[in-house]
Protein backbone atom coordinates (compact mmCIF):
# COMPACT_ATOMS: atom_id res chain seq x y z
CA UNK A 1 0.00 0.00 0.00
CA UNK A 2 2.65 2.22 0.45
CA UNK A 3 4.28 1.94 -2.39
CA UNK A 4 1.02 2.78 -4.21
CA UNK A 5 0.90 6.08 -2.48
CA UNK A 6 4.41 6.89 -2.74
CA UNK A 7 3.81 6.36 -6.53
CA UNK A 8 1.08 8.64 -6.52
CA UNK A 9 2.56 11.07 -4.66
CA UNK A 10 5.85 11.38 -6.90
CA UNK A 11 3.37 11.20 -9.82
CA UNK A 12 1.67 14.34 -8.55
CA UNK A 13 4.94 16.11 -8.02
CA UNK A 14 5.88 14.95 -11.68
CA UNK A 15 2.65 16.78 -12.59
CA UNK A 16 3.32 19.59 -10.51
CA UNK A 17 6.72 20.41 -12.33
CA UNK A 18 5.60 19.82 -15.75
CA UNK A 19 2.85 22.70 -14.91
CA UNK A 20 5.39 24.93 -13.58
CA UNK A 21 7.48 23.79 -16.93
CA UNK A 22 4.93 24.58 -19.56
CA UNK A 23 3.85 27.67 -17.72
CA UNK A 24 7.90 28.99 -18.40
CA UNK A 25 7.79 27.86 -21.43
CA UNK A 26 4.36 29.84 -22.26
CA UNK A 27 5.85 32.97 -20.91
CA UNK A 28 9.14 32.36 -22.66
CA UNK A 29 6.66 31.71 -25.99
CA UNK A 30 5.37 34.75 -25.14
CA UNK A 31 8.26 37.04 -24.62
CA UNK A 32 9.51 36.18 -28.30
CA UNK A 33 6.22 36.80 -30.12
CA UNK A 34 6.58 40.25 -28.39
CA UNK A 35 10.14 40.86 -29.82
CA UNK A 36 9.10 39.33 -33.38
CA UNK A 37 7.59 42.12 -35.02
CA UNK A 38 10.97 44.37 -33.69
CA UNK A 39 13.13 41.32 -35.58
CA UNK A 40 11.28 40.97 -38.27
CA UNK A 41 11.88 44.78 -39.45
CA UNK A 42 15.53 44.50 -38.84
CA UNK A 43 15.57 41.49 -41.17
CA UNK A 44 16.20 43.22 -44.42
CA UNK A 45 19.09 45.62 -43.21
CA UNK A 46 20.77 42.32 -41.93
CA UNK A 47 20.41 40.64 -45.20
CA UNK A 48 21.28 43.97 -47.10
CA UNK A 49 24.66 43.49 -45.05
CA UNK A 50 25.44 40.05 -45.64
CA UNK A 51 27.18 40.26 -48.74
CA UNK A 52 29.78 43.28 -47.04
CA UNK A 53 30.15 41.18 -44.49
CA UNK A 54 31.09 37.94 -46.09
CA UNK A 55 33.54 39.70 -48.15
CA UNK A 56 35.53 41.15 -45.17
CA UNK A 57 35.69 37.90 -42.99
CA UNK A 58 36.66 35.98 -46.67
CA UNK A 59 39.56 38.62 -47.31
CA UNK A 60 40.49 38.14 -43.49
CA UNK A 61 40.38 34.37 -43.98
CA UNK A 62 42.52 34.38 -47.02
CA UNK A 63 45.13 36.90 -45.52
Amino acid sequence: MSDSSSSKSRIQFDTAAIQNRLRSIAKDLSTYAQDLPSKLKQLPAIVRSLPGRLNATHRRLMN
